[in-house]
């Protein structure tokens, strides 16, 4: 797989690239924990003027 370093190039790389030119068996799906929120965003409303 090329190092793509901005979005640009990965969207242009996706969108021509065939990618049964790679052996992508050895990837594995990776879950990333993230922790509860510990505080609340009060909203309050908007008022015109």
């Amino acid at each position: 797989m090329p190092k793509l370093s901005s979005d640009a190039d990965a969207e242009a790389f996706v969108a021509s690239a065939d990618l049964t030119e790679y052996d992508l068996s050895s990837l594995v799906l990776t879950r990333v924990p993230f922790k509860a929120a510990t505080a609340r965003i009060k909203r309050f409303p908007i008022r015109n003027p």
